[in-house]
């Protein structure tokens, strides 16, 4: 499981780009027609192929009903990202229906793409990702008690306690479903979004939005339960229900943030590089990107 997931992760590293570069040549008077296949989301499918790979070591330390939750979890979470996409076109059409210069708005050019990039993402579309990862983390049999975290995930690999893989599938299994689920956060700015002709660092921008969006939201989680493990500090179930909240809370919190810090920083990064090198000489495509051209 972790050779081939290294292997994939190499891969990936070499080759992030899910994108295919046709050159047509009808006829010596014609001129050459390149089609880029892939470029509509050029940007959110190699991000979707980088979280699968991450999702592939979460669903392997699973129970088997932790990976029947895991699999209606990403259906539901492709399929919010398409209902996501649908409503800001919605959205576009609606801004171009009220301006003076509609045409200009349904080609996308240049001038317009920053009026555009103001339909993008909103903290409601952030939310249920954030739900559905909490979702996910009670729904593959853990809560907030010792009792309920899955020993028999440490002898996945071996049928002995080994030091330091065992624990690290402990907690994979604990807490993967609540970081892979935040580490397709970015998916929300990415998802079909082309790289031209948006303006700089739009699609940067919207990654970084969503991931302090996400980790906002467990922040806020986790002042809730401090206050009232704070506030019920003399109740009778304080170390039995309160306390075990608090720190499930904060472990959540940490495991988000390094899950923003991979995907941000890596996932998106890598895939940022690759986009600038493809389409740095197509008007524009530096800056969409975010590189510059030697």
């Amino acid at each position: 499981m972790g050779t081939v997931s290294i292997v994939a992760v190499i891969l990936w590293w070499s080759i992030p780009l899910c994108i295919k570069v046709e050159t047509n040549a009808p006829s010596a008077h014609q001129k050459k027609e390149v089609t880029v296949i892939g470029y509509a989301n050029a940007f959110g499918s190699p991000y979707l192929i980088f979280w699968l790979i991450i999702f592939s070591l979460v669903f392997a330390t699973s129970q088997s009903t932790g990976q029947v939750i895991l699999g209606l979890a990403t259906i539901a979470l492709l399929s919010f990202l398409e209902v996501v996409d649908s409503v800001r076109d919605v959205r576009a059409l609606n801004l171009a229906f009220v301006s003076t210069k509609p045409s200009e708005f349904l080609t996308q050019t240049q001038e317009t793409s920053h009026t555009l990039s103001s339909v993008g993402l909103r903290f409601s579309e952030i939310t249920p990702i954030a739900l559905l990862a909490l979702q996910v983390f009670y729904g593959t049999g853990h809560q907030a008690v010792i009792s309920t975290i899955q020993w028999k995930s440490a002898f996945l690999l071996t049928s002995t306690l080994t030091y330091p893989l065992s624990p690290l599938l402990v907690i994979l299994n604990s807490f993967g479903p609540t970081f892979v689920f935040t580490l397709a956060v970015p998916l929300i700015a990415l998802w079909n979004t082309p790289p031209l002709p948006y303006p700089p660092s739009t699609a940067h921008n919207a990654s970084l939005r969503a991931a302090l969006g996400i980790s906002l939201y467990y922040a806020t989680l986790l002042l809730g339960s401090a206050i009232s493990s704070a506030w019920l500090r003399r109740h009778l179930m304080v170390w039995k229900v309160f306390a075990p909240r608090f720190m499930v809370a904060a472990v959540s919190l940490i495991v988000v943030d390094l899950a923003v810090v991979i995907g941000f920083g890596i996932g998106f990064g890598r895939i940022r590089q690759a986009v600038g090198r493809v389409f740095r000489n197509m008007p524009g495509a530096n800056e969409a990107a975010g590189t510059k051209q030697n």
